[in-house]
Protein backbone atom coordinates (compact mmCIF):
# COMPACT_ATOMS: atom_id res chain seq x y z
CA UNK A 1 0.00 0.00 0.00
CA UNK A 2 1.43 3.20 -0.89
CA UNK A 3 1.82 6.44 1.44
CA UNK A 4 -0.86 9.31 1.37
CA UNK A 5 0.50 12.18 -1.24
CA UNK A 6 2.45 14.85 0.78
CA UNK A 7 -0.11 18.74 1.19
CA UNK A 8 1.05 21.09 -0.78
CA UNK A 9 0.56 24.77 0.06
CA UNK A 10 1.15 27.93 -2.26
CA UNK A 11 3.96 29.99 -1.55
CA UNK A 12 1.08 32.59 -0.62
CA UNK A 13 -0.08 30.06 1.53
CA UNK A 14 3.04 29.63 3.52
CA UNK A 15 3.95 33.05 3.72
CA UNK A 16 0.64 34.09 5.65
CA UNK A 17 1.00 31.36 7.93
CA UNK A 18 4.79 32.28 9.00
CA UNK A 19 3.33 36.01 9.05
CA UNK A 20 0.55 34.87 11.68
CA UNK A 21 3.31 32.65 13.61
CA UNK A 22 5.79 35.70 13.86
CA UNK A 23 2.71 37.27 15.80
CA UNK A 24 1.84 35.13 18.14
CA UNK A 25 5.46 34.77 19.25
CA UNK A 26 6.18 38.70 19.80
CA UNK A 27 2.47 38.51 22.13
CA UNK A 28 4.71 35.47 24.34
CA UNK A 29 7.31 35.93 27.31
CA UNK A 30 10.36 34.95 26.05
CA UNK A 31 12.48 31.82 28.33
CA UNK A 32 15.16 33.61 31.04
CA UNK A 33 18.67 33.74 28.84
CA UNK A 34 20.66 31.68 31.13
CA UNK A 35 24.61 32.16 30.62
CA UNK A 36 26.73 28.93 30.74
CA UNK A 37 24.10 27.00 30.44
CA UNK A 38 23.04 24.46 26.82
CA UNK A 39 20.67 22.87 25.97
CA UNK A 40 18.97 20.20 23.23
CA UNK A 41 16.89 23.07 22.19
CA UNK A 42 14.63 22.89 25.23
CA UNK A 43 13.71 26.42 27.58
CA UNK A 44 15.99 26.55 30.47
CA UNK A 45 13.92 27.92 33.84
CA UNK A 46 15.46 28.94 36.72
CA UNK A 47 14.53 28.67 39.89
CA UNK A 48 15.50 30.50 42.98
CA UNK A 49 15.21 28.59 46.59
CA UNK A 50 15.84 30.03 50.19
CA UNK A 51 17.84 28.26 52.56
CA UNK A 52 15.96 27.15 55.31
CA UNK A 53 16.57 29.52 58.57
CA UNK A 54 18.72 28.66 61.00
CA UNK A 55 17.38 26.29 64.03
CA UNK A 56 17.64 26.23 67.65
CA UNK A 57 18.03 23.11 69.63
CA UNK A 58 15.93 23.24 72.86
CA UNK A 59 16.37 21.27 75.53
CA UNK A 60 13.55 20.56 78.19
CA UNK A 61 14.27 21.46 81.58
CA UNK A 62 13.63 18.79 84.36
CA UNK A 63 10.52 19.59 86.53
CA UNK A 64 11.36 21.17 89.54
CA UNK A 65 12.21 19.06 92.56
CA UNK A 66 9.48 19.53 94.99
CA UNK A 67 8.28 19.22 98.61
CA UNK A 68 5.51 17.36 97.37
CA UNK A 69 7.74 15.05 94.90
CA UNK A 70 10.47 14.13 97.43
CA UNK A 71 7.18 12.88 99.60
CA UNK A 72 5.89 11.16 96.95
CA UNK A 73 9.51 9.29 96.88
CA UNK A 74 8.93 8.50 100.32
CA UNK A 75 5.51 7.03 100.42
CA UNK A 76 6.27 4.59 97.63
CA UNK A 77 8.96 2.93 99.39
CA UNK A 78 7.10 3.05 103.20
CA UNK A 79 3.42 3.45 102.32
CA UNK A 80 2.34 3.48 105.88
CA UNK A 81 4.37 6.00 107.16
CA UNK A 82 4.42 9.26 108.54
CA UNK A 83 6.33 12.15 106.78
CA UNK A 84 6.83 15.44 105.78
CA UNK A 85 9.05 17.15 103.68
CA UNK A 86 9.55 20.76 102.99
CA UNK A 87 12.09 23.12 101.12
CA UNK A 88 12.92 27.06 102.13
CA UNK A 89 13.01 29.86 99.99
CA UNK A 90 15.87 32.28 101.03
CA UNK A 91 16.62 35.61 100.31
CA UNK A 92 19.53 35.87 97.40
CA UNK A 93 19.51 32.24 97.36
CA UNK A 94 15.60 31.26 95.73
CA UNK A 95 14.27 27.44 96.25
CA UNK A 96 16.44 25.20 98.37
CA UNK A 97 15.93 21.15 97.24
CA UNK A 98 13.41 19.91 99.59
CA UNK A 99 14.38 18.12 102.25
CA UNK A 100 12.26 15.48 104.86
CA UNK A 101 11.72 14.21 108.89
CA UNK A 102 14.05 16.51 110.53
CA UNK A 103 16.73 18.07 107.96
CA UNK A 104 17.13 21.58 107.96
CA UNK A 105 16.26 23.98 105.47
CA UNK A 106 17.77 27.50 105.40
CA UNK A 107 20.85 28.94 106.62
CA UNK A 108 22.79 29.62 109.84
CA UNK A 109 24.87 32.47 110.17
CA UNK A 110 24.39 34.38 106.97
CA UNK A 111 21.63 36.63 107.77
CA UNK A 112 19.26 35.29 104.55
CA UNK A 113 15.90 35.37 105.59
CA UNK A 114 13.25 33.14 104.65
CA UNK A 115 10.21 34.30 102.96
CA UNK A 116 8.37 31.18 102.11
CA UNK A 117 8.19 27.37 103.05
CA UNK A 118 6.83 24.56 100.36
CA UNK A 119 4.97 21.66 102.60
CA UNK A 120 3.95 18.36 101.50
CA UNK A 121 2.82 15.33 104.04
CA UNK A 122 1.70 12.06 103.69
CA UNK A 123 -0.05 9.78 106.76
CA UNK A 124 -1.25 12.06 108.82
CA UNK A 125 -4.79 13.20 106.91
CA UNK A 126 -3.46 16.54 105.46
CA UNK A 127 -1.67 19.66 106.66
CA UNK A 128 -2.47 23.53 106.64
CA UNK A 129 0.00 26.36 107.33
CA UNK A 130 -0.21 30.41 107.75
CA UNK A 131 2.91 32.38 107.69
CA UNK A 132 3.52 35.31 110.66
CA UNK A 133 6.15 37.92 108.50
CA UNK A 134 7.75 41.32 108.90
CA UNK A 135 5.44 44.04 109.08
CA UNK A 136 5.78 47.70 107.16
CA UNK A 137 3.92 49.35 109.89
CA UNK A 138 4.19 46.78 112.79
CA UNK A 139 2.06 47.46 115.78
CA UNK A 140 3.96 47.06 119.38
CA UNK A 141 7.02 46.12 117.34
CA UNK A 142 5.14 42.83 116.00
CA UNK A 143 5.08 41.33 112.61
CA UNK A 144 1.74 40.11 110.87
CA UNK A 145 -0.15 37.05 109.94
CA UNK A 146 -1.08 36.66 105.95
CA UNK A 147 -4.74 36.99 105.88
CA UNK A 148 -5.86 33.28 106.14
CA UNK A 149 -4.46 29.83 106.19
CA UNK A 150 -4.03 27.55 103.72
CA UNK A 151 -6.35 24.67 102.77
CA UNK A 152 -5.89 21.71 104.43
CA UNK A 153 -3.39 19.66 101.96
CA UNK A 154 -3.60 16.05 101.31
CA UNK A 155 -1.44 13.45 100.73
CA UNK A 156 1.09 14.05 98.65
CA UNK A 157 0.55 18.00 97.52
CA UNK A 158 2.31 20.76 97.65
CA UNK A 159 1.38 24.15 99.82
CA UNK A 160 3.31 27.31 100.62
CA UNK A 161 2.98 29.62 103.43
CA UNK A 162 4.79 33.07 103.00
CA UNK A 163 5.63 34.21 99.21
CA UNK A 164 9.15 34.22 96.89
CA UNK A 165 8.04 36.75 95.30
CA UNK A 166 10.87 39.64 94.78
CA UNK A 167 9.56 42.27 97.34
CA UNK A 168 7.77 39.81 99.55
CA UNK A 169 8.32 40.09 103.36
CA UNK A 170 10.83 38.14 105.03
CA UNK A 171 8.90 35.45 107.36
CA UNK A 172 9.31 35.85 111.32
CA UNK A 173 7.74 32.42 112.36
CA UNK A 174 4.72 30.01 110.71
CA UNK A 175 1.91 27.92 112.40
CA UNK A 176 1.44 24.54 111.23
CA UNK A 177 -1.15 21.77 111.96
CA UNK A 178 -2.21 18.09 110.66
CA UNK A 179 -4.75 15.75 110.53
CA UNK A 180 -3.63 12.88 112.79
CA UNK A 181 -0.50 12.25 114.63
CA UNK A 182 1.48 15.26 116.11
CA UNK A 183 3.72 18.24 114.16
CA UNK A 184 7.10 19.26 115.76
CA UNK A 185 9.40 22.12 114.58
CA UNK A 186 12.90 23.02 115.98
CA UNK A 187 13.76 26.68 114.11
CA UNK A 188 16.82 29.19 114.31
CA UNK A 189 16.24 32.83 114.61
CA UNK A 190 18.51 35.45 112.96
CA UNK A 191 21.89 35.90 115.30
CA UNK A 192 20.37 33.31 117.38
CA UNK A 193 21.11 29.39 118.35
CA UNK A 194 18.74 26.97 117.85
CA UNK A 195 15.81 26.62 120.18
CA UNK A 196 14.00 23.37 121.58
CA UNK A 197 12.01 20.91 120.14
CA UNK A 198 8.23 22.03 119.93
CA UNK A 199 4.85 19.83 118.87
CA UNK A 200 0.97 20.01 118.48
CA UNK A 201 -1.77 17.34 118.36
CA UNK A 202 -4.29 17.26 115.38
CA UNK A 203 -6.57 19.87 114.46
CA UNK A 204 -7.75 22.07 116.07
CA UNK A 205 -4.52 22.19 117.48
CA UNK A 206 -1.57 23.84 115.51
CA UNK A 207 2.53 23.76 116.18
CA UNK A 208 4.01 27.88 116.66
CA UNK A 209 7.36 27.68 115.26
CA UNK A 210 9.44 31.83 115.15
CA UNK A 211 8.82 35.07 116.93
CA UNK A 212 6.76 37.82 116.72
CA UNK A 213 9.34 40.45 116.75
CA UNK A 214 9.30 42.80 113.66
CA UNK A 215 13.08 42.88 113.17
CA UNK A 216 13.97 39.02 113.87
CA UNK A 217 13.78 36.82 110.99
CA UNK A 218 13.44 32.86 110.61
CA UNK A 219 16.99 31.62 109.33
CA UNK A 220 16.26 27.87 109.58
CA UNK A 221 13.76 25.29 110.34
CA UNK A 222 13.35 21.07 111.08
CA UNK A 223 9.93 19.78 110.90
CA UNK A 224 8.65 16.12 111.85
CA UNK A 225 5.59 14.38 111.93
Amino acid sequence: MSPPPPVTTSPSAEDDAKDKDKGKEKGKPKPKDTTGTQSGGGVTVTVTATAPGNTTTVTAKPPQDTAATAVKRLAASDPSGRHICYRAYVSGRGWQKPVCDGTMAGTTGQNRPIKALNIAVHGVDGSAGNAFRHSAKPVDGRGEWQPSWTAVTGNGKNYTIGSPKKDAPNMLGFALNVGSGEICNTIRLRQRDWGGRVCSKPRPDFVFGGTLENDVWLEAVKLTV
